[in-house]
């Protein structure tokens, strides 16, 4: 039997989990962007496990990894050639790549939102953080 949420007798519902990053949220910008992945709390456990396996102890930060004073690279990667660097990143795009993550994000007009009255502004930045349930067989 299939109730009107789709989910059948017995099932229950899987909570959805984001790891999102915003850019454009400073003073004058015109666009703001939010991007990310998706996935449920099994996956992001498997992603993780991975994910880790990749860095080999070295935590990935992309103002670092594409850093550089005097032309080398700066951080945990000093002293690291372009072989190595790129072999690294390969394997963090690996992990990415074989894991059930799914990429979302969406760009908003920063002076279009403005212009709402406060009150619709608030509604529609709350809905970001509503709760998403998938049916087990997600």
């Amino acid at each position: 039997m299939v109730s009107r949420s789709g989910l059948t007798v017995g099932q229950y519902p899987r909570v959805l989990e984001a790891f999102c990053d915003e850019s454009g949220i400073h003073d004058g910008a015109r666009a703001c962007a939010v991007v990310g992945w998706v996935a449920t709390t099994r996956t992001w456990q498997r992603f993780e496990e991975r994910w880790f396996r990749a860095c080999g102890g070295i935590e990935w930060h992309g103002k670092e990894f594409f850093g550089r004073a005097r032309g080398k690279r700066v951080g945990p990667y000093t002293g690291w050639d372009d072989d190595k660097a790129l072999a690294y990143v390969k394997r963090l795009v690996d992990a990415i790549v074989v894991s059930d993550l799914v990429a979302v994000g969406g760009v908003i007009d920063v002076r279009a939102f403005a212009q709402n009255p406060q009150t619709v502004r608030r509604r529609d930045v709350s809905r970001w953080h509503a709760d998403l349930y998938l049916p087990d067989s997600f």
